[in-house]
């Protein structure tokens, strides 16, 4: 059974911005390409080599936007559902909630993929190693002393010493080492 090109995109799209430990090797991996990129355009070799290896960084690149625009995406959606879902408690009308979402909207994903860029593109000993959250509570015990933020809910959360912290727009949660965040709902893979 042949499987269409557009499954496979969703079926990519599913998963892009979802896994912090993809996310930060395609950021090394694109850093790796630039890399060799300057250091091949410093001798001299053949005018195919040198544009392809400028392709691949460049496409390097792209998929480590891709896995920041998916998951602030994701984040700044899940952020307005729960502001809407808040404000539909409140009782506010539907009208009142259409009229701010745009500017919001697009602050809103810019932080949060600052937050994702920052995060993915910092070396992994300047995380948090004893709970160092920009939150004053935040205080993780000694048998999970990771801190993570997830951006989306505005929260902190601690995992232990080799997992992997995991966010979305719904939930926070942690992956045992060697496991990869996956969804939004609490799963690893």
């Amino acid at each position: 059974m042949k499987i269409s090109i557009a499954r496979k995109v969703e079926a990519i799209g599913t998963k892009l911005g979802r896994c912090p430990r993809c996310m930060k090797t395609s950021f090394l991996v694109a850093a790796a390409a630039w890399a060799l990129a300057l250091a091949i355009a410093s001798m001299p070799t053949p005018q195919p080599i040198g544009i392809l290896v400028w392709v691949v960084s460049a496409a390097c690149t792209m998929l480590w936007i891709g896995h920041l625009a998916a998951f602030a995406t994701r984040a700044t959606r899940g952020a307005f559902r729960k502001a809407g879902d808040e404000a539909r408690i409140r009782g506010k009308s539907a009208a009142a909630m259409v009229r701010w979402p745009r500017r919001r909207f697009v602050l809103t994903f810019a932080k949060t993929f600052l937050v994702a860029a920052l995060a993915t593109s910092f070396p992994l000993k300047l995380m948090a190693q004893s709970c160092s959250c920009s939150e004053p509570d935040c205080t993780c015990p000694p048998d999970a002393p990771n801190c993570f933020i997830n951006p989306a809910l505005q929260e902190s959360f601690c995992c232990g010493y080799e997992d992997t912290g995991c966010a979305s727009p719904l939930l926070s949660w942690c992956c045992p080492n060697g496991t990869n965040c996956y969804g939004d709902n609490g799963e690893c893979y």
